[in-house]
């Protein structure tokens, strides 16, 4: 808009001639001050008319009056300052949300280390979102659909109504998201290698976070792979 508003060209008539003496004013403008005293759809008609007489044409050259000047209305404004005034807000905004700058406008300008720290910090607050959402609408709503299941005899739960410690059990759960995501996979897998051989976290904690997907699942989906592959003769046994 800044850029259109630049574009248009603005004059505004100076003049420094009195209202009582001086110069005679300009035929548009002595038009302009007679139609005061008309009515109001008159007045209307004849500010149109005498306004449409001041026109800037191509290449033409207009003579004002003794003791006027057209002076020209430069609409600068500070484009150069556009991209940190954008920036500004977009760090108040990702504040609040308890984002990095980065994460909230998907560009990551820094190093490695950098982008990596602003993604960690950024999976934190969805770690904690993930659980909201599994506490107040993923269990409640798994745990009533169970619940009529049984009562319904669909599915045979024994002692899901008569003992907690059993009730607890059939409903304990673990929900799997979507993966973190890496930027160098190849350092995620070194390091996922690394805290599982110190044990420090399990390979269905690892799988889930890499890829998001269920560590039993992957394992019977290999074992079929590599007996079809064995069938085939493309992997020796």
């Amino acid at each position: 808009m800044s850029a259109v508003v630049s574009a248009m060209l603005t004059l505004f008539i100076e003049s420094d001639v009195t209202a009582n003496g001086g110069h005679e004013p300009p035929d548009v403008l002595r038009d302009l001050d007679r139609s005061s005293s008309r009515t109001s759809a008159e007045q209307q008609e004849e500010s149109e008319s005498a306004l449409k007489k001041l026109k800037i044409g191509k290449g033409s050259i207009n003579q004002l009056p003794a003791g006027m000047k057209a002076t020209t209305i430069n609409p600068a404004r500070p484009n150069s300052q556009f991209d940190p005034f954008v920036t500004a807000f977009q760090k108040q905004i990702a504040a609040s949300l308890n984002l990095p700058v980065e994460e909230l406008t998907l560009y990551y300008s820094s190093s490695y280390s950098a982008a990596r720290a602003a993604m960690l910090q950024a999976w934190r607050m969805y770690i904690v979102e993930r659980k909201k959402l599994e506490m107040y609408y993923a269990n409640p709503l798994r745990t009533l659909v169970i619940q009529e299941a049984a009562a319904r005899g669909l599915v045979d739960l024994p002692g899901f109504f008569s003992n907690p410690l059993a009730r607890h059990a059939w409903l304990r759960c673990k929900w799997v998201g979507p993966a973190r995501g890496a930027i160098d996979e190849e350092k995620e897998a070194r390091a996922a290698e690394k805290r599982m051989n110190m044990g420090l976290t399990t390979l269905a904690e690892e799988t889930a976070s890499m890829t998001g997907n269920d560590s039993d699942r992957v394992r019977q989906a290999r074992a079929l792979e590599q007996e079809k592959l064995k069938k085939q003769g493309l992997l020796k046994a």
